[in-house]
């Protein structure tokens, strides 16, 4: 169903001449098409500007009284009436009362004796410019409306990071007034130890990547507080400039610690009689009490079963509580990385073999030295090893790959599982994460394995990633930057 078309106003044109042939002329040339208020005298075209807004006044520039250049001196003094486009229309050909009118603000001379079609196309020409106009100021309305009933700050900046414009919510986020942001520094509403990041994003005007980070902010009041900072380049009237969103994530992180408190109690409080319970099962089973009914010995090994089930997801609770309060352990060491892949998967082989699912290490001319802590690698390495024999097709192969490049080696883990659906792939490396978050799902895991790999990869100078491809398998790799060997033994020898 066609729904009927609005039918728009016609422009409406003030044609102002003293005399009545002109504007006789003037109206039929226009009136088809447009809707033609009229004038003979410099008064009355001020009243009829004033009491209709005309969208273009065709002004001629010699009347008695008031002359043209008297009026078009009152419309462009006028704040009501600036605006609309003025057209000469003058027997005058000298180039000097041109040159007068446009200097006043006329937009273009039209020559007496009036041509029909020249008057119809410089008239088209400034309506379609006065619409281009319109359209650009409501969209920078609209635009402005959005930016100061937005919920988070937002800046620019020019490339040395100082700041050109401030939306309200960021004038009120560090507690000053939209106009006292103007002009001023963006680091300098940073704290000091915070300020690096923002100036390395300054200093490289050519990197076309979004930056996002964490920092503490300095308040009008002299406290600081937790923003999240968004930073990216634009450009704006063939300016380059620089875009800052800020969100106050003060209450997010309140949140956090009062979830991670939660967490961190109620794990210390299980793990002491969870590891009792675990023991107890243990020597049930393995007889130390007397034989037990097969009945009762099923039992008795699913509730073990679950129990160290629970034991891996305290301890993994309890390993990310550390991280995050920066109070786990690390010792650090240069050292080979294959023999610590080596224990890994040989760590791993009998529970790849429970899944009909074998690992190999592939050919490895790699003698690369990592400094690392070799306990923390064997636990992410273990990590990454069991995901991609549990989601491994039964009979599959798991290959172990390294190689080197520049100065970083990458161990790369690759499966031939269905690979990491799509809407899960941003949420890989989060805490409490699953591809398979139901009540029944197949596959087990605390969802904390990866979250823990990349804080412990992160705290030994490297990267972790992931490639993946649906019903092919998935890559999780992993870089660490290398050792030099000749700067090794030369270390070794002179101590």
């Amino acid at each position: 169903m066609n729904l009927p078309l609005r039918k728009l106003p016609l422009p409406r044109i003030l044609v102002v001449d003293d005399q009545a042939i002109n504007i006789q002329t003037l109206y039929q040339t226009l009136s088809d098409d447009h809707q033609v208020l009229m004038a003979t005298s410099g008064e009355q075209a001020l009243a009829i500007c004033r009491a209709s807004l005309p969208d273009l006044v065709l002004l001629d520039l010699v009347m008695p009284v008031m002359d043209g250049y008297e009026i078009l001196r009152q419309l462009k003094t006028d704040p009501a009436l600036r605006h609309i486009p003025v057209i000469f229309i003058t027997a005058n050909t000298d180039n000097a009362s041109e040159v007068r009118g446009l200097a006043q603000g006329a937009v273009d001379f039209i020559l007496k004796p009036i041509n029909p079609e020249i008057v119809r196309a410089r008239v088209k020409t400034q309506l379609t410019l006065l619409k281009q106009k319109i359209v650009i100021q409501e969209s920078e309305q609209y635009t402005k409306a959005i930016l100061d009933n937005a919920a988070d700050g937002i800046l620019t900046c020019n490339n040395e990071g100082i700041i050109e414009s401030a939306n309200p919510a960021a004038a009120t986020l560090f507690g000053h007034s939209t106009e006292e942001l103007i002009a001023t520094d963006l680091t300098s509403l940073l704290a000091v130890t915070q300020r690096q990041n923002i100036s390395t994003f300054f200093n490289n005007p050519n990197n076309s990547s979004v930056s996002k980070f964490e920092a503490e902010a300095l308040h009008a009041s002299g406290q600081l507080f937790p923003i999240e900072i968004t930073l990216s380049h634009g450009v704006h009237g063939g300016q380059s400039l620089i875009i800052v969103i800020l969100r106050d994530i003060a209450e997010r992180r309140r949140i956090e610690q009062m979830k991670n408190d939660f967490i961190s109690t109620v794990s210390h409080e299980l793990r002491t009689p969870l590891t009792s319970i675990n023991g107890a099962l243990g020597l049930v089973i393995g007889g130390v009490v007397g034989s037990v009914p097969p009945a009762m010995h099923a039992m008795l090994d699913m509730a073990h079963k679950n129990s160290l089930r629970l034991s891996t997801l305290i301890n993994d609770l309890l390993d990310m509580e550390k991280m995050l309060a920066g109070k786990l352990d690390f010792t650090f060491s240069v050292q080979p990385i294959i023999p610590v892949l080596e224990n890994a998967i040989e760590s791993l082989r009998a529970y790849g073999e429970r899944l009909n699912v074998s690992f190999q290490l592939q050919d490895h001319p790699s003698n690369a030295l990592v400094n690392i802590d070799s306990n923390r690698l064997h636990q992410v390495m273990a990590n990454l090893l069991s995901n991609a024999a549990k989601y491994s097709p039964q009979n599959a192969q798991v290959e172990i790959a390294v190689t080197e490049h520049d100065d970083r080696v990458r161990i790369a883990v690759t499966d031939h599982g269905t690979g990491i659906p799509l809407k899960f792939r941003d949420q890989v490396f989060q805490k409490f994460s699953q591809a398979d978050a139901s009540n029944n799902r197949t596959k087990g895991g605390t969802g904390l394995g990866l979250a823990i790999a990349r804080e412990m990869i992160t705290r030994m100078n490297g990267s972790i990633g992931f490639t993946t491809e649906t019903d092919v398998g998935s890559c999780f790799y992993v870089e660490l930057p290398c050792i030099p060997v000749a700067a090794e033994t030369q270390k070794n020898e002179s101590t």
